[in-house]
C-alpha cells in the first residue's frame, strides 16, 4: 500500500520523519469513491464533518463515516449497535476487530 496515513493516538511517538507514512496528523478527511467521507481521528467525537448530512432514506447521497480507535471496546458489538442507530462511527482498534485488520469494504457494508 502507497498510502498510508497515520492518526496519531495518545501513545504514539513522533513518526514524521520514518518514511513510512504519505502523512502523519491528528485528524484527517479522505473522500473515497461512491460519495463517502472518512474522517479519521484517533478519539471517538459525537460530532464530525458530514454526519447529518446523510439521509438514512437514501443509500446513494453523500454520507460520512467516522473511524477512531482509543476505547478497546471488546468485539464488533459497540460497532454493530452504533449503525442500528444510524451513528456512522466504527472503532477501528484491533481489540474490537479480533486483532485482526478491518477493510473498509466489511465496515461499509454495515450500512
Amino acid at each position: 500500500c502507497k498510502n498510508l496515513y497515520l492518526i496519531k493516538g495518545n501513545h504514539d511517538k513522533n513518526w514524521s520523519e520514518s518514511g513510512l507514512f504519505k502523512e502523519v496528523c491528528d485528524y484527517k478527511e479522505l473522500k473515497l469513491d461512491d460519495g463517502v467521507r472518512a474522517v479519521l481521528f484517533h478519539y471517538p467525537i459525537m460530532d464530525w464533518n458530514g454526519c447529518s448530512h446523510h439521509s438514512r432514506d437514501d443509500a446513494d447521497r453523500m454520507w460520512s463515516i467516522h473511524l477512531h480507535g482509543h476505547i478497546h471496546s471488546q468485539g464488533n458489538d459497540y460497532n454493530i449497535r452504533n449503525f442500528i442507530k444510524k451513528i456512522y462511527r466504527y472503532d477501528v482498534g484491533v481489540d474490537a476487530n479480533n486483532y485482526m485488520p478491518v477493510s473498509l469494504d466489511e465496515i461499509l457494508a454495515l450500512r
